[in-house]
């Protein structure tokens, strides 16, 4: 009765640590999933900012150009996109960087 009872309760050792392997594992690739979101993210505002800032460029030498007050409007608009252009882009890393940070300390509990 001992030796069974004591397969039964190494039986159940194990199912337990490969659930703990499968969730530690699941973590971890949602740990990467994360990182690369993030990265995304990153590359996505430098490739915005790059593009904004040409067309400010654009801008501006219209406005030196023409000295129109419309160029001078459009400056002012465009200027508003790039900022919340960079603010939406600031709270979807920090959004990210939160989750990665709940999974950093799930996978460091799992271990």
């Amino acid at each position: 009765a001992t030796k069974v009872g004591l397969e039964e309760a190494l039986d159940e050792s194990n199912q337990h640590m490969r659930a703990q392997g499968h969730e530690l594992s699941l973590l971890q690739l949602e740990e990467h999933r994360l990182t690369k979101g993030m990265l995304d993210i990153e590359t996505t505002q430098r490739e915005l900012c790059g593009e904004l800032a040409e067309e400010r460029q654009r801008l501006q030498t219209a406005v030196q150009t023409l000295a129109s007050q419309s160029s001078v409007v459009a400056i002012g608009s465009h200027d508003q996109r790039l900022a919340c252009s960079n603010h939406s882009c600031q709270l979807m890393h920090d959004m990210m960087d939160q989750r990665l940070d709940a999974v950093h300390r799930q996978v460091g509990e799992a271990r």
